[in-house]
């Protein structure tokens, strides 16, 4: 069903920050698949500067997920306008399937998820159960099906020398040398099911500072509380870094060791920008959402415990994040440092 030679193409993967990383080995396809086509992506503001300076995208179209009426109609009139090709939905929520209907391209691929698959007219398998492929995969699965092989899995979030000088100084003013080991840590996240107890991630800091290691601790701008948690649990002086801001954030991360994080938006940039990242799971499934590989230094820690697969975003006991040991993280943050 594939139109020879497209000219314009358009993805759509409104949000969120992970989600649309785990998107970019399919710009990457389509790129190599149609090297002078016009490639967009189509996302919202606060997970756009995920794609910013990615090579395989022409050009990044920013919307509001709170935009009115009058926005959003002038949105799909650009859209339309582009007269687009081929277009692939990665989200298919309401929203993204209107504005891929609206686009008016013979070629709409989405997923088969309730009445909205009639706004394609190309349909293909959502997201997997638990032992289905994984979020990639997914992704990739929907090219196949559009005629397109896929080109690798690695996902992409490309930095410019200005973002990655300017973290290089961040770190010499913090009186890192040049090779000095730096870990990063985030204890956060939204949902209480997924995130490791913070004691453990200030025992952990403790750790890695009393071997000589320079550690970093991510937080976001609503997360005053878990930032004075860790200063108050920790022996050693932490270091705070609130990720505001996407693009520094990566650019930091970039320069650590290691990158340790709870299941949760911010895990996803580690992989992105080559940093080995030791992902702590809860409730979720990290063969589906942590598709990264080992021979890079990325490592999932995750106990299936009798209650499992739970899916739940909030829980009292979690157990299974418990019996996750601070030694086992250690263990798993070292080895990334040194490359075992």
């Amino acid at each position: 069903m594939l139109i020879p030679g497209p000219r314009k193409i358009l993805v759509i993967r409104l949000r969120y920050i992970g989600d649309v990383l785990l998107s970019t080995p399919c710009l990457t396809a389509l790129r190599k698949k149609f090297p002078e086509a016009k490639i967009c992506y189509l996302a919202e503001n606060s997970a756009a500067p995920a794609l910013e300076n990615n090579p395989d995208i022409s050009e990044t179209i920013v919307c509001s997920r709170s935009a009115g009426i009058i926005e959003q109609l002038h949105l799909v009139r650009r859209l339309r306008g582009e007269k687009f090709d081929l277009v692939f939905d990665f989200l298919g929520n309401p929203r993204s399937a209107l504005y891929t209907f609206f686009t008016g391209s013979r070629c709409r691929v989405g997923f088969n998820v309730r009445i909205r698959k009639i706004f394609y007219n190309a349909v293909v398998r959502p997201f997997p159960g638990e032992d289905e492929p994984d979020a990639i995969d997914v992704y990739l699965n929907a090219l196949k099906f559009a005629g397109i092989e896929p080109a690798g899995r690695k996902t992409v979030l490309r930095l410019k020398e200005e973002e990655t000088g300017k973290a290089e100084e961040f770190l010499r003013k913090l009186g890192v040398k040049p090779g000095n080991p730096v870990a990063a840590l985030n204890p956060g996240g939204s949902r209480r099911a997924k995130r490791w107890p913070i004691e453990n991630f200030a025992r952990l800091a403790d750790m890695l500072s009393g071997d000589g290691i320079k550690v970093m601790i991510f937080s976001g701008p609503d997360e005053a509380e878990t930032r004075e948690k860790m200063s108050a649990l920790m022996k050693s002086r932490p270091v705070f870094n609130e990720y505001a801001d996407l693009r520094a954030t990566a650019a930091l991360i970039q320069k650590c060791s290691c990158f340790v994080s709870n299941d949760t938006g911010p895990m996803h940039i580690g992989p992105a920008v080559g940093t080995p990242t030791i992902a702590i799971f809860g409730s979720s499934n990290p063969k589906i959402w942590f598709p990264y590989s080992e021979e890079q230094g990325h490592r999932a820690i995750k106990k299936y415990l009798h209650c499992w697969p739970c899916f739940q975003d909030d829980c009292d006991r979690i157990e299974c994040l418990k019996q996750i040991k601070v030694e086992e993280v250690y263990k798993k943050a070292k080895d990334a440092i040194t490359g075992s």
